[in-house]
């Protein structure tokens, strides 16, 4: 009774986030001598996952081991999840991985360069609806090590405090970048506004 619960909770899990990553409506498993064959169910109809875009044949892997990952309490190691995915969706991979340490008590250590995951995780720290806490993050920024800023160790430690703010800096262009992209944008603007005057 308990492994038919169980499988039915990881299947109710999978079939949530893939509708809410919009890969499906819903999801079929079958059991198979040699595994399991998942099936995508949308618009009524059962979807081979080569004919998924590649962001989503990528993301789909992540949840499926999330799901069938079988030791709680236990560290999931997941390497740049954002490949491939749209802004929006990037955000959302916090909502997932906060869902899967409730739901299943995974633990996870994520490589990323995505601001959109790291702007979700802060939202999710300082929002009341949401009870994750400054302790259930931790942020460890990589400098190259032949580019160390002085004064800065070449693994800096950065946390979420309750509030959602950063206690420390990100390396110069993981957050400024769009900003100064955006005055050097600005400055082409005016350069030619001035040149035409």
């Amino acid at each position: 009774m308990g492994s038919v619960a169980n499988e039915e909770h990881k299947i109710a899990f999978l079939s949530k986030w893939v509708k809410k990553f919009k890969i499906g409506d819903s999801v079929k498993i079958e059991h198979l001598e040699y595994g399991h064959l998942v099936k995508i169910i949308k618009d009524g109809k059962e979807i081979d996952l080569i004919d998924f875009e590649y962001g989503t044949t990528q993301l789909l892997p992540i949840i499926m081991k999330i799901v069938l990952f079988n030791a709680p309490n236990k560290y999931l190691i997941i390497e740049e999840p954002e490949t491939n995915l749209h802004p929006n969706f990037q955000s959302k991979l916090a909502d997932l991985f906060w869902d899967a340490y409730i739901t299943f008590d995974i633990r996870f250590v994520i490589e990323t360069h995505s601001e959109y995951l790291i702007r979700k995780l802060q939202y999710l720290t300082a929002s009341a609806d949401c009870k994750m806490n400054p302790s259930h993050t931790a942020i460890h920024y990589f400098y190259p090590p032949n580019d160390i800023p002085e004064g800065k160790k070449q693994v800096e430690r950065i946390k979420i405090t309750e509030h959602g703010r950063l206690d420390n800096d990100f390396g110069e262009g993981f957050f400024d970048e769009a900003s100064r992209l955006i005055g050097e944008l600005w400055n082409l603007q005016l350069n030619e506004q001035n040149r035409k005057n």
